[in-house]
């Protein structure tokens, strides 16, 4: 099996797939393991003292190797990014069901850098992925947020489910949380104010891969 890794430049507006090579497994297994390696490779390029909060800064979300898989409770995705609160790497586990979702999509991880210009949520549904307008997201919690995407994009090819930010990560404070499904929680390092600084209000995916 192939293992995809999703890149979004939210100021170009660019998507692209790309194939992650077996060999990078080998070495990190998956997990946090892939989104350092990620993280690490992008600041090879970019100035690793820019503003956690600017557009240089990179959001990581990936699964570990179990998720999607049947093999039991527990399963996490994880979030990577240089943090707004220490100024240096962060990244915070989450639960729930989001993780074995995106699985179930054509991809495993996903890179987001740049900034819209305008609020926008990523969707991604199986191998189809776009940037949507959020404006009627924004300014609304996570609960709503969830339950607006839930209701605006039905349940074919299967329920919707969230990442997302509410108010505070909005507002770009420094300790805002990201949440999945309105009810598991990123809670460290402020990845909040990171996809706030990126007007980037939501992921939202949808598989049956």
């Amino acid at each position: 099996m192939e293992s995809r890794l999703l890149r979004v430049d939210l100021t170009t507006g660019e998507l692209k797939s790309e194939v992650i090579p077996h060999s990078i497994f080998e070495r990190w297994i998956g997990g946090s393991g892939i989104n350092n390696w990620i993280m690490w490779e992008h600041f090879l390029t970019h100035d690793i003292n820019c503003d956690p909060r600017g557009p240089d800064n990179i959001f990581v979300f990936g699964v570990g190797p179990l998720a999607g898989t049947g093999a039991g409770s527990g399963i996490k995705g994880r979030i990577t990014f240089k943090s707004p609160c220490y100024n240096m790497f962060g990244d915070s586990a989450g639960g729930g069901k989001f993780p074995y979702m995106l699985r179930f999509t054509a991809f495993e991880y996903i890179a987001i850098t740049g900034k819209s210009p305008k609020p926008v949520y990523l969707r991604i549904c199986n191998n189809e992925v776009s940037l949507e307008d959020a404006s009627h997201l924004w300014g609304k919690d996570t609960l709503q947020t969830h339950t607006m995407l839930r209701e605006e994009l039905g349940t074919y090819p299967s329920k919707v489910h969230t990442l997302s930010i509410s108010q505070a990560g909005e507002n770009q404070v420094g300790i805002a949380s990201v949440v999945s499904d309105a009810l598991r929680i990123h809670a460290r390092c402020g990845g909040g104010a990171v996809m706030g600084s990126k007007n980037l209000k939501a992921i939202a995916v949808q598989g049956n891969g």
